[in-house]
């Protein structure tokens, strides 16, 4: 009787220990889906912040390169002025 009753109480402590751990599976579960949205979050920040320099150094190139292009013009009709 003593063994039946010894056996029920280690399954009892067996089915606890399986409950506590299915709860701590669920709230591990719960932040590995945070940590994802929130890196998710950064991914997205991350692409923004590098098309907005893309798109900033693609400018800048245009103007320094339009600036290059008029500085000789400017410079021939500097000379033709001055002659």
């Amino acid at each position: 009787m003593e063994d039946q009753d010894d056996l029920d109480t280690e399954l009892v402590k067996l089915v606890y220990q399986a409950t506590e751990c299915n709860i701590q599976r669920f709230h591990n579960v719960i932040k590995i889906k945070d940590i994802l949205v929130e890196s998710v979050g950064y991914s997205q920040s991350f692409v923004e912040q590098r098309m907005a320099f893309f798109e900033f150094d693609a400018k800048e190139r245009s103007v320094s390169t339009i600036v290059y292009l008029d500085v000789p013009l400017e410079l021939e009709k500097l000379e033709v002025t001055i002659k």
